[in-house]
């Protein structure tokens, strides 16, 4: 091969491949940039909500939501005045099932109704018990209910 050609063929390949190099690079800025989850509106609040899940009827309505900005952990709080069966509609459309103290989870130290975000909050005043949870978990993620003083009581969970 003549020397000429072979220069071409290098300086081809090579921009080739740094084309790909730059390609590459910029797949993974927008990945990061864009992709990510996490807050994504402009006021840092994440679009995490559960509240469509809410009958119509629901009133005093609060909910919290922590989400990272590069990890799929986040971390939800819902509560909201409604009636006993509208609580029940609430736990069987998201699946939950009651808790028991002999029931296996894979960890239980996701179980919790301290509001660790919600330390100093007004309206998240759950108390401890877990009795009368209702719970779903699967993976890393983990939903929770309860209903107490006409309250839902809603935890969900990714870490």
């Amino acid at each position: 091969m003549k020397k000429p050609l072979k220069v071409a063929l290098w300086i081809a390949g090579s921009a080739v491949g740094l084309v790909a190099i730059a390609y590459g690079v910029l797949i993974a800025i927008g990945f990061f940039v864009f992709g990510s989850v996490g807050s994504s509106n402009r006021d840092g609040s994440s679009t995490i909500s559960w509240r469509s899940s809410l009958p119509e009827t629901a009133s005093d309505v609060h909910e919290h939501a922590w989400a990272d900005d590069f990890l799929p952990d986040y971390d939800y709080y819902l509560r909201a005045r409604v009636s006993k069966p509208d609580f029940d509609k609430f736990v069987r459309d998201l699946g939950l099932t009651p808790h028991s103290a002999n029931r296996k989870y894979s960890e239980s130290s996701w179980l919790s109704w301290s509001g660790h975000l919600l330390a100093d909050s007004e309206w998240w005043k759950p108390t401890e018990n877990l009795e009368g949870t209702y719970v779903k978990e699967g993976g890393t993620q983990w939903m929770f209910a309860k209903y107490e003083d006409g309250f839902l009581y809603f935890r969900s969970l990714d870490h």
